[in-house]
Formats: structure tokens, C-alpha cells, sequence
């Protein structure tokens, strides 16, 4: 039998202005529909999730954050 995937929800919930999730990088429509997509539709979404983390990882590994 072949392994589920599971939920990558980090229950961070909030969606920035292209309406995807910070905590997990899905988009809106990806985190509503989860549940009823196939396994090989979910592993095709966590890659696009992976692809934009690490865009945002390139886009603000130049920030110095101070507290």
C-alpha cells in the first residue's frame, strides 16, 4: 500500500498578499482543497510549497534582523 502524505500544515495560517499560507507555502485553493486531492497531485503541490520557501529564503537572506 502506498504511503499517504501528509497535511503540511504548520498552524501558522496566514496568507500574504498572492494568498499564500506563510506557515506552509500553499496557496489558498491548495490548503482548502488538501484533502481531496490524489497523493500524486498533493507530492506535485509540496514541491511548487518547497519551491516558493526557497524563494522567499533568496529574497530576504540579505536582511540583518535586529531585536
Amino acid at each position: 500500500m502506498a504511503q499517504l502524505i501528509k497535511n503540511p500544515c504548520r498552524q501558522i495560517c496566514k496568507y500574504d498578499e498572492t494568498q499564500v499560507c506563510t506557515g506552509c507555502q500553499r496557496t489558498m485553493e491548495e490548503t482548502r482543497e488538501w484533502k481531496h486531492y490524489p497523493e500524486k497531485e498533493k507530492a506535485k503541490i509540496l514541491r511548487k510549497a518547497s519551491e516558493r520557501e526557497n524563494t522567499i529564503d533568496i529574497h530576504t537572506d540579505h536582511l540583518d534582523y535586529y531585536v
